[in-house]
């Protein structure tokens, strides 16, 4: 499976998550998800909904019999569900609503997997991206979150969502990282003998 970034890119990332982690006691985890679900369901409901309408049709239309009519409904579905099964269509019909949903819950999931949720302190920052869904989210765990505002988290996604939609997941999660990272530094600075809880580098998966 092809990385979604480069050793290059990973190694730059990597760079501004440690410069950030210098000045802040926060401690930065970015996670980059090709897909928050596979969505294998969505090509075998579209072929199903599809074999169910045709036989009305033909009933109508045709004096096919009942045998000629099942193997009809039989190849539709078959010949639907294979078409929509490639992944360039298939995450077009899953609807943006549900995308957001599911892709919000993985991010919740890897808050958790990864740690964020048991710094000492409770200084972690997750941003997180899903690839297929077009989806970013910054989850901060809850000292981090009392003192930084909203507006900075959000400015932090519209850099990831802009740079997803150009193709640059690389810029856009440098761009999240040095965002975060001016307002931590400010808000929840360094403390000696701070120690480095999480890895620095971007996680695929």
């Amino acid at each position: 499976m092809t990385p979604l970034l480069t050793p290059a890119e990973h190694d730059r990332v990597a760079a501004a998550i440690r410069a950030a982690e210098a000045a802040t006691d926060a401690e930065i985890v970015c996670v980059l998800a090709r897909r928050a679900s596979d969505w294998r369901f969505v090509p075998v409901v579209h072929a199903a909904a599809a074999a169910l309408l045709l036989p009305w049709a033909l009933v109508f239309l045709t004096a096919w019999s009942v045998q000629q009519i099942l193997l009809a409904q039989l190849a539709v579905f078959a010949a639907v569900a294979a078409l929509l099964f490639a992944p360039a269509l298939r995450y077009r019909l899953v609807p943006r609503a549900a995308a957001r949903r599911r892709a919000h819950q993985a991010a919740a999931e890897q808050f958790l997997v990864r740690g964020l949720g048991r710094t000492e302190g409770r200084t972690g920052v997750l941003i997180f991206v899903a690839v297929a869904e077009r989806y970013a989210c910054v989850i901060p765990d809850q000292a981090v979150a009392a003192v930084v505002p909203a507006e900075v988290w959000r400015r932090a996604i519209e850099c990831l969502t802009d740079a997803l939609r150009a193709g640059r997941p690389a810029d856009g999660l440098e761009g999240a990282v040095r965002i975060c990272a001016d307002a931590l530094e400010r808000r929840s600075p360094a403390r000696p003998g701070d120690r480095n809880e999480l890895p620095d580098r971007v996680i695929e998966y």
